[in-house]
Parts: structure tokens; sequence; C-alpha cells
């Protein structure tokens, strides 16, 4: 078993806590709260599977497959592995983050 540096454990663990808690993931929107209204409850479960164990699983994948993400999605298959990746980078970029993100800050405001 490899030893780790503090280093490394350091940034490993920052990793970690800002997949499970970055972009405002530490506390329930509060549009999400405003819409779900009296089923709060709902929404916060929907907020907490889709915060915290999708995060959760993709840590899993990471763990499976040794941090390989080419070798993670080739199981998908070659034509489709381009486009996954692609879907990935839109979601993580102009479709869901920064939309995210910026509707928080206004809404904040």
């Amino acid at each position: 078993m490899k030893k780790f540096s503090l280093a490394e454990i350091i940034s490993v663990g920052f990793a970690i806590f800002s997949m499970f808690f970055g972009a405002g993931n530490l506390i329930l929107p509060l549009q999400t709260g405003i819409i779900s209204g009296e089923h709060w409850l709902l929404g916060a479960t929907g907020f907490i599977v889709t915060g915290v164990l999708l995060p959760f699983v993709a840590l899993l994948a990471i763990i499976l497959f040794d941090g390989d993400h080419q070798a993670f999605f080739k199981t998908v298959g070659k034509p489709f592995d381009s486009i996954l990746v692609f879907f990935c980078m839109l979601i993580i970029g102009p479709l869901y983050a920064i939309p995210r993100i910026v509707t928080f800050s206004h809404i904040m405001i």
C-alpha cells in the first residue's frame, strides 16, 4: 500500500469536500424551499439525493476505476464515450452549474 504525503491527503480532502459542499450544496436553495412549501421534506430529500448521493456515487466510481476517467467512459462503448464526456462538460458548466450559481447569487442579493 502506498504511503500518502500530507499534501496529497489535504488535496484529496479538499476535493471531496468540494464535491459534497461546492456550489451552494451546504444549504437548501431558497427557491427550492419556497417552491416546495409545506412539502419541504420532499424538496430537501431531492436536494440531498442530488447534492450528496450522486457525488458519493461518483466518488465510488472514481475509486472503482482507480481514477482512470478514460477507462470509466469506455464502459459505455466507443462511439458514446466522447459524447458522454461532452455532455458532462456541458452539465458542469453552461447548462447547470453556472446558471445555478448566478441564480443563487441573485436570490441572496
